[in-house]
């Protein structure tokens, strides 16, 4: 992963809600030194075995989507929060833990219109559950679903998303199976 954003792929840095979008490798190896999350968005064009598994995902578990979106997450814990309280909006998505653990801590979801950042204190109202996702766990995050995301040690994860708006019309199938924007053609059933 780091080598991958030293390379030059993008990326960005997170720490207690503020965010480094200017992607200078030379701030990698303190971000992470200091906890930040280090996160590589749409990193599915660079990963074709990745693309793959989205298409399979939304083909055989959501439908006809759009907007999907992949980041890789890397981060050596320290046990504070990267993005704090927050909820994604109208997007379903699948975590994928690859190494390490993280602590999830997950409330009721959200009604349509609801700031996206949350105050730290609303975890503290309403009925709220803190789950950890070990190596290998697929996790499915169902869309405006509060959620706050701690690591206490080296963690790698990935996040695939997919806008709850379902394609629809007569290309609906096609829109289920379409091409992605690194390599021309489509996935069928696997």
């Amino acid at each position: 992963t780091i080598a991958m954003a030293a390379g030059g792929v993008p990326f960005q840095i997170a720490a207690e809600r503020r965010y480094d979008r200017r992607g200078d490798p030379r701030r990698l190896r303190r971000a992470l030194a200091e906890g930040a999350t280090v996160f590589l968005p749409q990193v599915h064009q660079v990963l074709p075995r990745l693309m793959r598994l989205i298409v399979a995902l939304r083909v055989e578990l959501l439908g006809p989507r759009k907007e999907e979106c992949s980041f890789l997450f890397a981060v050596e814990g320290r046990g504070r929060t990267g993005m704090g309280l927050h909820h994604d909006g109208p997007v379903d998505a699948f975590w994928l833990q690859l190494e390490g653990r993280r602590t999830v801590t997950l409330g009721a979801p959200v009604t349509r219109g609801t700031p996206q950042d949350l105050p730290a204190s609303a975890s503290r109202r309403g009925t709220w559950r803190t789950i950890e996702l070990g190596p290998g766990s697929l996790f499915h995050l169902p869309p405006w679903t509060p959620h706050d995301v701690v690591c206490h040690g080296r963690s790698l994860a990935l996040s695939l998303t997919w806008a709850s708006a379902p394609v629809r019309g007569p290309q609906a199938r096609a829109a289920a199976l379409a091409a992605w924007d690194i390599a021309s053609g489509s996935v069928d059933r696997i």
